[in-house]
């Protein structure tokens, strides 16, 4: 029952967090950027990736389809099945024979982006979202990278892809990139401003920081928001 959970929860949208510091600058960038094939979240941990996630799936009209990354994801096949099941909770009642046509012997990564890229167009209309989190996990197998080569090459005009992680994906942007059908944040945007620092620390705590305890904050951090509350709770502490 538990592991049964646990795989389930993989695929499940995950709650807003209670002291959820909504980031108008990163949303708004997130939204211009939404009819391109590929946004990219890359940062270290700490940087409220998640978070910033969570919010936008939440916020959106667009169906949203999550699915976060484990270890065995890097083998083909289990891939396969993690993306089906994405679909299929985003979407009941949606049918893939994905899984059946990874297990084939000798099936190679581009005919598996082929087989997903004509299940999307056949299936499923309407324009959504794919969430990817935890890439790093897998990026680093060369039959994943040439499945997703291949698959934002040809990604059906219905989807769009939100791949999270702490570092950028190998993966081959060019192409994207001069059809600008990508775009990204990374640890510079993702870095808390003085602003958010001071509502962030109001909304957790109940506390008023000055402009100047602020800047300080971030200065000492990097505008990492672990960071920040560990400091915070320090100072609070002495």
């Amino acid at each position: 029952m538990a592991q049964s959970q646990l795989r389930t929860s993989r695929y499940t949208i995950p709650a807003l967090p209670p002291d959820l510091l909504r980031r108008q600058r990163l949303l708004d960038f997130l939204y211009e950027n939404i009819h391109r094939k590929l946004n990219l979240i890359c940062a270290t941990a700490g940087y409220g990736k998640s978070s910033l996630v969570i919010d936008f799936v939440h916020d959106t009209d667009y169906p949203v389809a999550w699915c976060r990354l484990i270890e065995a994801d890097s083998d083909l096949a289990q891939l396969a099945n993690s993306l089906a099941t994405a679909l299929q909770v985003a979407f009941p009642g949606m049918l893939s024979t994905l899984p059946q046509v990874a297990a084939q012997r000798g099936i190679t990564p581009d005919e598996l982006a082929a087989a997903w890229v004509h299940e999307i167009e056949t299936s499923l209309a309407d324009y959504f979202i794919l969430v990817l989190d935890d890439f790093h996990l897998i990026q680093d197998s060369p039959s994943i990278k040439r499945f997703f080569d291949v698959l934002l090459t040809s990604l059906p005009e219905q989807a769009h892809l939100l791949i999270v992680g702490r570092i950028i994906p190998p993966l081959r942007f060019t192409a994207l990139a001069a059809r600008q059908e990508i775009a990204g944040l990374s640890e510079e945007h993702l870095r808390f401003t003085a602003d958010e620092v001071q509502q962030f620390i109001a909304l957790r705590n109940g506390l008023r920081l000055s402009t100047a305890e602020a800047e300080q904050l971030v200065a000492g951090t990097e505008g990492r928001i672990t960071g920040i509350l560990l400091t915070t709770h320090l100072m609070w502490q002495a």
